[in-house]
C-alpha cells in the first residue's frame, strides 16, 4: 500500500509505515529558519519518520506602532503619547 499524503495531512496521528496509532513525539524538534521539524515514533512496528513544518503565513492583529504592551495594561500610542 503506498503512502496517502493527503491523508496524513488531514490527520498525523498514525504511523506512516503500519498505519497505527500508537505513536508519540521524540522530547525535541529542530527549528531552521521557516520549518521545524519534529520526530515520530511508532510504538508498534519501530518505525521511525520525521515530519516538516513549514511557515505559511503569518497572523497579527494590531500594528506594533498602534499598541505597546506590557505586563498588566495594553495601551495605545495615544494613550501614553497624548493625541
Amino acid at each position: 500500500m503506498a503512502f496517502n499524503f493527503s491523508k496524513y495531512r488531514d490527520d498525523p496521528n498514525f504511523c506512516v509505515y503500519c498505519e497505527s496509532r500508537n505513536v508519540g513525539v521524540h522530547d525535541h524538534y529542530t527549528m531552521e529558519m521557516a520549518s521545524v521539524f519534529v520526530n515520530v515514533s511508532c510504538n508498534d512496528c519501530g518505525g521511525d519518520w520525521t515530519e516538516e513544518y513549514i511557515l505559511n503565513g503569518v497572523s497579527y492583529e494590531d500594528k506594533p506602532s498602534e499598541r505597546v504592551w506590557n505586563d498588566e495594561v495594553t495601551m495605545t500610542m495615544e494613550d501614553i503619547y497624548g493625541s
